[in-house]
């Protein structure tokens, strides 16, 4: 697989997960577009990954420059964005762009959706993996995750949380898409084997080596207590 990365984050959740996935699929190519200076650009540095940066604050003009280069490197399969902007045609007509957003979409859409739920009140939260489409955090969702919000929760351990559900969510997409479990199309996502479902993943891996992975990060980020023994 061919995979484009487009942030404007520190890629903490991108880098983690590319080093699990290095280890379970070596031959697979990611390719990292920025807007401006932020953190993803040195972990593409570190990893010898390709990356350019086009600062455009057109959003229109900021997507063809990207359509550009991506259609350079050459067959590639989706897009994943971390990106605090909206992108727009023809990067959404080329590739399946797929969104990680900080919430349980619909709900918290938008900027600072974690600080949007632990103000809120609610007891549980999220992460969302989505086809993005022209509006904001909106389009065919294709896997969600779910963990309580603990007495114990403040801003910062939700966010470590967050990450963890991040990272799993790039590889249930990675290792579907692999498998040829998955297909995305512009506005359409279609399992052509039924999901394992989890009970804070949905889907959830199959790999039992991958969910390891997944663990050992849990437990690095000292967050066990938001994820159930059952989880993965």
């Amino acid at each position: 697989m061919r995979i484009a990365v487009i942030s404007s984050s520190e890629g903490s959740a991108f880098a983690a997960f590319y080093d699990i996935a290095k280890n379970f699929w070596p031959e697979n190519k990611y390719f990292i577009i920025t807007d401006r200076s932020c953190g993803i650009e040195q972990v593409a540095a570190d990893r010898h990954l390709p990356q350019i940066r086009f600062e455009e604050k057109d959003n229109n003009i900021f997507s063809k420059k990207s359509n550009d280069w991506l259609i350079k490197q050459g067959n590639i399969d989706c897009c994943f964005l971390f990106f605090s902007r909206l992108i727009t045609l023809p990067l959404l007509s080329n590739f399946p762009c797929i969104n990680f957003h900080e919430s349980l979409l619909p709900s918290f859409k938008g900027f600072k959706a974690l600080f949007q739920a632990f103000s809120s009140g609610i007891k549980f939260f999220g992460a969302t993996a989505h086809l993005a489409d022209t509006d904001i955090d909106h389009g065919a969702i294709i896997v969600q995750a779910i963990s309580p919000i603990l007495p114990s929760a403040n801003i910062d351990i939700m966010n470590r949380v967050s990450f963890i559900q991040k990272v799993c969510l790039e590889l249930i997409i990675t290792e579907a898409l692999m498998n040829k479990r998955l297909t995305l199309a512009k506005n359409e996502v279609r399992w052509l084997k039924t999901p394992t479902v989890g009970i804070q993943f949905n889907p959830n891996l199959e790999n039992q080596e991958l969910k390891r992975s997944v663990y050992e990060l849990i437990i690095k980020n000292n967050v066990s207590d938001f994820f159930s023994a059952e989880t993965l």
